[in-house]
């Protein structure tokens, strides 16, 4: 779990304290495409695409996309 301090005021803000991102764990980097694409079809605010993302750790492949709410969505696989 990670705190933040708010940078903005007003509703929901990923920058604000609280929920910050759903993660949603799959067992393919071929899930994580398809749901990219799944997401991106219905007009979502795609945030990053799907890539490898290092820093996080070894074999991190996630997409991450705005909700409807504006909450930040991720898919990942760790293998």
């Amino acid at each position: 779990m990670f705190f933040y301090p708010a940078l903005e005021d007003g509703d929901y803000s990923r920058h604000r304290p609280g929920l910050q991102h759903l993660a949603f764990v799959v067992k393919t980097r071929e899930e994580v495409d398809r749901l990219h694409a799944w997401a991106s079809a219905r007009g979502a605010d795609v945030l990053h695409r799907p890539r490898e993302f290092p820093q996080y750790g070894p074999a991190y492949y996630a997409a991450f996309w705005a909700g409807p709410d504006g909450l930040t969505l991720e898919v990942v696989c760790h293998r």
